[in-house]
This record gives structure tokens, C-alpha cells and sequence, in this order.
């Protein structure tokens, strides 16, 4: 039995959400198709301390926001916030005693700087990366994020733009400090193995792809042409600032004024989250037959996708979005940025449209020749079906885990 203890981001099975997270998924894949992995969780929590065993997990909640000191200190700096956490996460790698540690992400948990000083083999999992993050986030995110501290707090352009460019630099300098301490790093793309090979060299780059919510993975729910009486596109998202929200409102705009195309925009977002954005652009959301719907549940995720007859992606850099996966699971024709490593879920033309990030006439076009052309969607939806399947097949990911794991076992021995 191998004993492999995750840091991750978030609790998993430990506290499961209506909407389900991709830790919950691997979970669940562990459970069904992973007998010879025994897997503990350390991930920080609201209001615990305590370990629990449950389900075959053990699971080391962490909480250090308790007091007003420690409140103040997780405020100042993220490195001092790991100063916290740090012998939170050294206790629990005693008690576990894990074979092997896999981190998950680099961007804004730096567990894996524990690097520097124990003795157990790590692998580091990339999600996004904050250093690139950073330089691609445009002066239209910077002015949206502007509005949105303004509205809500009168001293917000000084906290915008000491407070959070300062955080946001450490973490970037801790990023880069996680990657010259590590030697096994494991990702989905190109995108994350160039940054492995660039920003660690000699390091090894394992493949291993992203589980899925099994809800979806399995849905009988799946998407078929629809005969509408106007065009249903759809983007799931958290309409944070690297969503491409500007990008979602011009190209409305440009389909209603410009094309006249009677359509819905439905996104899985709210006013709060892109009122910023419609001072930046000038363009109102409502007016532009843009629907913001809130969040939504799984179900409700796998009926929407369903119901669309195009998903739109616009996030302006990702590595390897689960939103845009899952549609893909459900056959919903996608069309999405070239960005990041989305080159790598989505063959342009065959498995979906690829558009440059910031082009929204080009959005636009796509979006109306796609529309306008049924045998295409229809052969995107089955091909793309075919090819999620085979990519998030949840037994192949736990075995691929296995290996990955293993093979580093072997080799820091």
C-alpha cells in the first residue's frame, strides 16, 4: 500500500459542495479505481483543527484565521501566511508519514516550499501560474478591478495599489522559489511543461490529465442540435478578472447592433462581478442581451451545456479550464481563446474553434459560422465527445497517478 498525502486547495470530501470540485472528483476515482493507494488530505479550513479519518481518506483540516493577530499577519504578507501554515503542514506530514507528497498548485498555495526541508519525495502539480497570470492580466482588468475596489471602499485605489500589487509580488517571487526547489513537477499541457522545463531545469514533467465531476463525465444528458428560435450560447465561469468579461460584452454588442443575430448569452455569473467591466467597456450587459444566471449547480451546469447551442470560452489565459472540458464531455459545441494550453483540449476546427484572446469581432464571426453551419457542430460535438472521454477516463488517470507516483518513489531512493 502506498501512502501519498495531498496538499490541496480545497477540502475535498472532507466537506463536499452541491457544486462538486475536481478534488472531490479524483476522490472519487480513488476510491473506485486506486485499492492500493492510501491517501491523506492536508488543505486549509474555516473552523477546524482536527484530524479525521473518514471514508478511506484522513483528512488534516487547517485553520490559522483565529485571533486578531494572526488575522493581521495573514493580511500583511503571504509569506507571512505560510509562516503559519508551515508547521501546520510539517505536523501532518509526520503524522501521515506519506511515501510521497503531491502538491497541488503553485499560484497562491505555496505548500510546496516545504521542499527545502524534508526528506520525502515531492511532485508538484501545475494549475495556473501567477508570474505569467500577472503579465498577461491587461490595463482593462487593472481598470476594472479599480471600479470595483471604489465602489465598495473610498482609501480602495491605495489598498489596490499597495496591498494587492505587494501580495501579489511575493507571491510571485514564492512561485518562483517553488519551482527552483522542486524536482518532479506533473501537468496537463504544453503550456505547463514549458514553464517546468524553463523555470526548473534538469526537473522531470510528468502528463496526467484533470478528473472530471462524475456527474458529468457520465451524464446521459448530452447535448443534440437544437432547432431554437434564437441562438443559445452559453460560458460557465467565475467572472473573475482573467474570464475575459470585456471580451463577452463586445461581442454581444457587435452580434446585436452590428449582425442583428437574436440571441442569449446565458453566463454563470453576477452583476457584482461584471458591473466593473461595463464601466470600463461603456456596454451594459442587459442591453446586449447578455443573462447573468449566478452560479449554478451540477445539474444545473449539465442542463445548460446541454440546452446551448455553442459554449463560449473567453478567458484571456488558462491552462486547462474544467469548465471548458465539461463541455466538451456533454458535446456542446465549443469555441474558445487561443490561449494558454487550451491549444491542447481544443484541435481548432475538429474539436472546437480556437479565436485570438481579444478579437471580439473575430468571436463574433466565429460564433455566427458556426451557428450558421450544422453539419460542422454536429461533427465538432462527436468528435470532441469521443476525444474528453478518452482524455478524463477516470480508471486511466488513477493508474497514470499510480505510475507517476511510483516512478519518483524509485528514482529519489
Amino acid at each position: 500500500m502506498m501512502r501519498v498525502l495531498w496538499f490541496t486547495p480545497s477540502p475535498g470530501l472532507y466537506s463536499p459542495t452541491t457544486y462538486g470540485t475536481w478534488v472531490e472528483a479524483l476522490q472519487k476515482a480513488i476510491m473506485k479505481y486506486g485499492k492500493d493507494l492510501e491517501v491523506g488530505l492536508c488543505f486549509e479550513f474555516g473552523n477546524s483543527n482536527t484530524k479525521q479519518e473518514k471514508d478511506g481518506f484522513t483528512y488534516y483540516p487547517i485553520n490559522i484565521r483565529t485571533g486578531l493577530k494572526n488575522k493581521i499577519q495573514i493580511l500583511s504578507s503571504p509569506r507571512e501566511e505560510y509562516a503559519l501554515l508551515r508547521p501546520h503542514y510539517i505536523q501532518a506530514v509526520k503524522d501521515f508519514k506519506p511515501d510521497i507528497i503531491h502538491c497541488f498548485g503553485t499560484e497562491l498555495w505555496h505548500y510546496s516550499l516545504l521542499a527545502k526541508e524534508i526528506d520525502v519525495p515531492m511532485v508538484v502539480h501545475i494549475m495556473g501560474f501567477q508570474n505569467i497570470y500577472n503579465d498577461v492580466g491587461n490595463m482593462v482588468t487593472h481598470k476594472a478591478d479599480i471600479y470595483r475596489d471604489c465602489h465598495y471602499n473610498p482609501f480602495s485605489i491605495f489598498r489596490y495599489a499597495y496591498f494587492r500589487q505587494k501580495k501579489s509580488r511575493i507571491r510571485c517571487q514564492m512561485e518562483l522559489e517553488e519551482m527552483r526547489l522542486n524536482h518532479y513537477f506533473m501537468g496537463r499541457t504544453n503550456w505547463d511543461k514549458a514553464i517546468v522545463k524553463n523555470l526548473s531545469p534538469g526537473s522531470k514533467y510528468y502528463y496526467c490529465a484533470e478528473a472530471i465531476r462524475p456527474q458529468i463525465y457520465n451524464s446521459d444528458n448530452v447535448w443534440t442540435l437544437h432547432n431554437n428560435e434564437k441562438l443559445r450560447l452559453i460560458t460557465i465561469g467565475s467572472g473573475s478578472g482573467l474570464k475575459g468579461n470585456e471580451i463577452i460584452l463586445k461581442t454581444a454588442k457587435i452580434l446585436k447592433d452590428l449582425l442583428h443575430i437574436d440571441f442569449e448569452w446565458r453566463v454563470t455569473t453576477n452583476a457584482n462581478a461584471i458591473r466593473p467591466y461595463e464601466k470600463v467597456v461603456g456596454i451594459n450587459h442587459a442591453e446586449v442581451n447578455v443573462n447573468l444566471i449566478g452560479r449554478v449547480d451540477t445539474n444545473g451546469i449539465i442542463d445548460e451545456l446541454a440546452k446551448a447551442d455553442i459554449y463560449v470560452h473567453t478567458a484571456i489565459i488558462d491552462n486547462s479550464p474544467n469548465t471548458l472540458c465539461e463541455a466538451q464531455l456533454i458535446g456542446v459545441p465549443v469555441i474558445a481563446t487561443n490561449v494558454g494550453g487550451i491549444p491542447q483540449l481544443v484541435e481548432d476546427g475538429r474539436t472546437g474553434i480556437l479565436y485570438p484572446y481579444n478579437e471580439s469581432y473575430a468571436l463574433a464571426f466565429h460564433i455566427v459560422d458556426l451557428y450558421q453551419d450544422k453539419k460542422k457542430m454536429l461533427d465538432i460535438s462527436k468528435k470532441e465527445y469521443a476525444m474528453s472521454h478518452e482524455r478524463h477516463n477516470p480508471e486511466t488517470i488513477v493508474k497514470t497517478l499510480t505510475n507517476i507516483y511510483t516512478n519518483i518513489i524509485k528514482e529519489s531512493k
